[in-house]
C-alpha cells in the first residue's frame, strides 16, 4: 500500500449543504476508499487555503486518481490536489537513484 494525501476546498454551495445537514464525511470518504481497495486513514478539516486534508492508504496512484475523480466528479469541490507520501526510510533509496541513475541527465543549454 502507498500513503496519499488529498487536500481539498469545496465548493460554497457544499458548504451550504453541510451546514444544513453535516452527515457523517469521513465515513463518505471512507467507504470510496474501501471499495478502491485503500483504508482511510484520517481526515482532517483546516485553516488556509485548502478546507481540508484525507490521508488514505491505497493500491496504488490509479486507485489515488480513481479517489480524486470521483470526489472532483460530485461538483462539490472547488479544487483539489492529490500527492504521493514517502516514508522518510524511503529517502536513502531515493536519494541514491538520484545519484546514480541522475549521472546521465543533461542539463539544459548544457
Amino acid at each position: 500500500m502507498a500513503k496519499f494525501v488529498a487536500f481539498f476546498s469545496y465548493t460554497t454551495d457544499a458548504w451550504q449543504k453541510m451546514q444544513a445537514n453535516p452527515g457523517d464525511r469521513p465515513a463518505a470518504i471512507g467507504a470510496v476508499i474501501e471499495r478502491l481497495g485503500g483504508t482511510l486513514v484520517s481526515v482532517h478539516f483546516m485553516l488556509g487555503p485548502h478546507d481540508g486534508m484525507v490521508v488514505t492508504d491505497l493500491p496504488d496512484a490509479a486507485a489515488a486518481a480513481a479517489m480524486s475523480t470521483v470526489a472532483m466528479c460530485t461538483g462539490a469541490f472547488r479544487e483539489l490536489q492529490t500527492h504521493a507520501l514517502l516514508d522518510p526510510g524511503e529517502m536513502p533509496h531515493v536519494f541514491e537513484l538520484s545519484r546514480t541513475e541522475g549521472a546521465v541527465y543533461t542539463a539544459p543549454g548544457a
